[in-house]
């Protein structure tokens, strides 16, 4: 959904039921439209046929492409006998943003939010924009770079099935001597940008657009491990988004991160931190309905403008990290009354879900760990890099959730 390379490398596999067959050529063909491809017309690419075994990464080699250009294309080839096959089905991709005019977006950041130091732990900055859309939509594309972690949502719907996302790149700006990041490439220097088609969750009046930010590594928090806190690029979170709206009619609208954003970090989750943690308080429950439009900012505050944090803003050409199962506990034991250990029989790389019910105020702390002290306590010592089992600081891998009075869900 956003190629960058503007001669994308095109891939096929062959399938056959005859034994030691081989592909000796093949015809690749790219058009505008797929009817234009159903009818055999490519008025971007027709390769012909060409004397060739290669199946993988082929080049394509026809007219130059634009940005948010979609191309549909589809390939044949022909075996060791000389037979040809069928046409492939047909494929699609779209160019991404090309060049940085591209962008209509600022990047930018709570109004409130300073330059952190080492002992900064301001609640997670939430940001708004409501907008309106008085005709029929042909397609509606997001594209976004929240720092250091995003959520974005639609009128009240999660954008895309991505967590942790953009991916983690090196957006150094000066190398620091005696840190374990010592980076001084200039070319590597850039954050990635993600592309979702949201022409569903759009509607024909009222909508609002909502990002939650995340400190990641572009703000990791006090007293962490490997110097981070003193990293030279370190800020408070920031994003830049343009929500690009196609009309039936052909115009085009754009919804770009500017300072007619609303922002607000009075919201629950109070606090997070890349090896320690979310905390989240289930009272502070004044963003309810925050991504909606019946939503009344009127207390949000403005935003600010930021400085790009890398000179490059890439797509994100990874998969993204995604939840791709469900383990439930396999066991429980309860040490007394406070302290309960839960097995799930492996090792992973995942979150907890958990729906608790207490009296408003209640404090409950889920820690995360690989093994048990003797007497059936969790052991986080061949792990905790972080604090080193101090007590006096804030724990290790551990979700601390401040309960409402009523059901309280949890996912982090």
């Amino acid at each position: 959904v956003a190629v960058e390379n503007e001669k994308p490398l095109l891939s096929w596999q062959l399938q056959s039921s005859g034994q030691a067959k081989s592909q000796t050529a093949y015809r690749i063909l790219v058009a505008s439209s797929p009817s234009l491809l159903a009818e055999g017309k490519a008025d971007f690419w027709d390769s012909g046929k060409i004397t060739s075994s290669r199946s993988s990464q082929v080049g394509y080699e026809g007219k130059p492409l634009d940005s948010r250009q979609t191309l549909y294309w589809k390939a044949m080839v022909w075996d060791e006998a000389g037979e040809a096959s069928p046409w492939s089905e047909t494929g699609r991709w779209t160019m991404g943003l090309l060049e940085p005019s591209d962008w209509t977006a600022r990047w930018i950041g709570n109004r409130e939010d300073a330059y952190p130091d080492s002992t900064l732990t301001t609640p997670a900055p939430y940001f708004r924009k409501t907008f309106r859309i008085n005709k029929p939509v042909k397609q509606a594309k997001a594209y976004i770079c929240g720092l250091g972690f995003y959520e974005m949502y639609l009128n009240g719907e999660r954008v895309g099935d991505q967590v942790l996302a953009p991916a983690v790149t090196n957006f150094d700006r000066r190398p620091l001597k005696k840190m374990l990041y010592f980076f001084d490439d200039q070319s590597n220097q850039r954050v990635l940008y993600n592309t979702f088609d949201v022409t569903s969750l759009v509607q024909k009046a009222e909508n609002t657009v909502g990002v939650l930010l995340g400190n990641g590594w572009y703000n990791h928090q006090a007293f962490a491990v490997w110097d981070f806190e003193r990293a030279p690029w370190r800020q408070r979170p920031a994003m830049c988004m343009d929500l690009r709206i196609t009309y039936d009619d052909g115009s085009v609208a754009t919804v770009p991160t500017d300072l007619s954003w609303r922002s607000s970090s009075d919201g629950p989750l109070v606090y997070n931190n890349i090896y320690t943690g979310e905390h989240y308080d289930f009272n502070k429950n004044l963003l309810q309905g925050w991504d909606t439009p019946e939503y009344n900012d009127s207390k949000w505050g403005g935003v600010r403008l930021r400085q790009a944090p890398a000179p490059i803003v890439s797509a994100q050409a990874m998969e993204p990290i995604r939840f791709v199962e469900d383990i439930a506990a396999k066991g429980m034991k309860k040490l007394n009354d406070s302290t309960y250990i839960y097995d799930f029989g492996k090792n992973m790389a995942g979150v907890t879900t958990v729906k608790l019910r207490g009296d408003s105020g209640t404090v409950v702390r889920i820690s995360h760990g690989e093994r048990l002290h003797k007497d059936g306590s969790l052991d986080l010592s061949n792990i905790d890099v972080y604090y080193r089992g101090d007590k006096n600081m804030e724990p290790f891998q551990t979700d601390i959730l401040t309960l409402s009075g009523g059901d309280d869900c949890f996912t982090a």
